[in-house]
């Protein structure tokens, strides 16, 4: 199961469950062998004299004697295969076994009454499922054919699906789907995305603007700047301007991240030794004395700076069968957060 496989979901899986598996798939193998077995010894009824047919009966001698360890490698099989996807495999709890065999004498959930002895697997299961409920919330959910059991996981609040396709078609699983299929074509799904964003210049240059007004960047640090520490503090700032999208990043879930060099004016202040202020041009840096060793001093300069700004399409709803399919429907693109760097001012006139 990709799903699994891409840890996008994890299979949950109670102890009942499994080992109804597990005695159903070694009755359903052993049967199938002793039935293979058999026709080869009908098509061995004469006494074999070629060496093909002496091969045969030795292997058929050889199934017969090794079947029992051949059924219990297929149940092997199975365990493995759990193994491999990062199944959670559940066993019963004391808490839990008291719980059904309460729920058996009373007739509760999943009992429609008291001491259905039929229902007492059943019950194991609900309790698990209630425990998994209780740990993961609105994320858990339940894959049964079994009526009563989906009926009594609704009940309780857990999403429940008749069959693993009802699932997969369901509004839970689609995003996840539509998150592995753009995985497994990143590069070209990136590409189109990074087309998109150059549509959208305007918005990505609201989005950084809207980001130096917040106070993650008073203070900032700035290349080439006179402040001894390379940090200086904005008091104003222009909407950014000659914006260039390099890249696009897949992140997760509908949402992706571009890589932006921008030019903005910046108005920024920053302290000063009194006895390093004297270098400063005095027509382009405001100076005010702070106290009788520094001064500060306020200027505006055109920088660069480097950004990720946040691009996010509205969930996938619906089957996806092809990239074509998921390019003609992206739409509704919102530019969100910006995260913004390596400023440097790029004006030619020093000051100094």
């Amino acid at each position: 199961m990709d799903l699994a496989n891409s840890k996008k979901i994890t299979l949950h899986v109670p102890f009942v469950v499994e080992r109804e598996f597990e005695t159903h798939l070694e009755q359903d193998q052993r049967e199938k062998l002793e039935i293979a077995a058999a026709k080869i010894s009908s098509a061995l009824k004469f006494q074999p004299r070629g060496p093909h047919s002496v091969r045969l009966a030795g292997n058929l001698k050889e199934l017969k004697s090794e079947l029992s360890s051949l059924v219990q490698e297929r149940i092997e099989a199975f365990t493995n295969w759990l193994l491999e996807i990062g199944a959670e495999r559940h066993h019963l709890t004391l808490d839990q076994t008291q719980k059904a065999m309460e729920a058996y004498f009373i007739g509760a959930p999943p009992f429609k009454r008291p001491k259905v002895r039929d229902s007492i697997p059943d019950s194991f299961i609900f309790q698990q499922f209630l425990h998994l409920k209780e740990k993961y919330g609105s994320q858990f959910g339940v894959v049964t054919s079994d009526n009563a059991l989906c009926e009594a996981s609704q009940d309780a609040g857990i999403s429940c699906w008749s069959n693993l396709w009802e699932f997969l078609s369901s509004a839970e699983a689609q995003p996840l789907i539509a998150e592995q299929f753009i995985v497994q074509h990143k590069k070209e799904i990136c590409m189109h995305v990074l087309t998109l964003a150059k549509s959208a210049e305007d918005d990505i240059a609201e989005a950084l603007e809207h980001a130096l007004q917040s106070e993650m960047y008073v203070p900032i640090e700035a290349a080439n700047t006179f402040s001894e520490t390379g940090e200086i503090s904005l008091s104003g700032y222009d909407r950014p301007y000659k914006i260039t999208l390099n890249q696009v990043d897949y992140i997760g879930g509908m949402v992706f991240l571009v890589n932006v060099v921008a030019e903005v004016e910046l108005m920024y202040e920053f302290m000063v030794l009194k006895s390093d202020a004297i270098h400063l041009d005095t027509t382009k840096f405001g100076l005010s004395a702070v106290n009788k060793y520094y001064l500060e001093a306020e200027s505006t300069d055109t920088f660069r700076l480097s950004a990720r700004v946040e691009l996010e399409f509205p969930q996938w709803e619906g089957p996806l069968d092809d990239v074509q399919q998921l390019k003609s429907n992206l739409g509704g693109l919102e530019v969100g957060a910006a995260d913004l760097r390596d400023f440097q001012i790029i004006d030619s006139d020093t000051g100094w």
